[in-house]
């Protein structure tokens, strides 16, 4: 039997699905979004990996590039001066490599598709001593940094096909001629020293500093004052070193210096001709540029050279 308890929960619960009973809406702040940007689905997958297999059977030929330092503008600029002869493609490296090895009536791509994915993110097999060997020596500040400068060359770095009926030498062409200088970003490897003397402070163009910008170059920590509305460097400071990478400070001194460290360049990597059916491999000069100038082991960076402080103030060397 049901108790009376029971039945009255019963009819509750009966009279809250016959009259749908709500909650009030929510007068709190809600985050709304407002980008247009849809996210990469599936389908869009699907069609990308489509429009390369017909772009297979469209060109004679295709070529791998990696563009350093991208700046869609220039790059759109680029797409939009061959679009009547060439077609670029850049999304995820696998992605990329599975279209092409899905087909199979082009075995030379197989060979061909091979150099999208890039190697030298990941260590050899040859590295590994198996964990019974010897044991690891500890890395100095200059393999540390060489290291982390090689893995964030690889992070900067798109990988990209394009399908042309160009040759190889009118494609180059075209992409040196739109290689060009941009200001740096945070994270990027200073490709030279970059020092403010002492006294007035001018930019790369040997022009004064605005009065009314010398409160932001304090901000940024370069060490300044105002000396009858003319902006002074109060010691001689070091805004970036060659083969370091860059903070943000430095990056918002050098766009106001006007120094611009970073060059948006493509370079070919491999080639596929569809008549031979045979892979060619490009080598480049940027590929051997060495930028990294670290000195000796030895030397140690002062972090304190710019404060301007007495060395009376200052804590003994072991201390530090």
């Amino acid at each position: 039997r049901k108790t009376s308890s029971s039945l009255a929960l019963s009819e509750l619960n009966e009279y809250h699905r016959d009259h749908a009973i709500t909650m009030p809406k929510s007068k709190r702040n809600k985050v709304v979004a407002l980008t247009q940007v849809k996210k990469k689905d599936r389908k869009w997958k699907e069609s990308l990996v489509e429009s390369i297999r017909d772009a297979v059977d469209t060109y004679p030929s295709v070529f791998v590039f990696r563009c350093k330092n991208m700046r869609n503008e220039t790059f759109k600029s680029l797409r939009d001066d061959v679009s009547n002869t060439s077609r670029f493609f850049v999304g995820g490296n696998k992605l990329m490599r599975a279209a092409l090895l899905g087909k199979e009536s082009e075995e030379g791509l197989k060979t061909f598709a091979e150099h999208i994915v890039n190697n030298r993110d990941g260590k050899d097999d040859d590295d590994d001593d198996g964990g019974g060997g010897q044991k690891q020596q500890k890395e100095t500040k200059k393999q540390q940094r060489g290291r982390q400068n090689e893995e964030f060359d690889l992070n900067t770095t798109t990988t990209g096909i394009v399908f042309t009926n160009l040759s190889k030498e009118d494609l180059m062409q075209a992409m040196e001629a739109k290689e060009t200088k941009d200001f740096a970003r945070v994270g990027q490897i200073a490709t030279e020293t970059i020092v403010c003397p002492e006294g007035p402070v001018k930019n790369c163009f040997d022009v004064p500093m605005s009065h009314t910008l010398e409160a932001m170059l304090r901000k940024h920590g370069l060490p300044t004052k105002l000396n009858k509305g003319v902006v002074e460097c109060v010691n001689e400071k070091i805004i970036c070193k060659r083969g370091v990478k860059l903070s943000s400070d430095q990056c918002a001194l050098l766009r106001q210096f006007g120094y611009k460290l970073a060059t948006f360049k493509l370079r070919l990597v491999a080639g596929w001709e569809k008549s031979t059916g045979e892979t060619e491999v490009f080598m480049n000069e940027d590929d051997s540029e060495e930028i990294l100038d670290y000195g000796t082991d030895e030397e140690e960076e002062d972090r304190f050279a710019s404060d301007g402080l007495p060395k009376s103030m200052m804590l003994p060397e072991g201390m530090l």
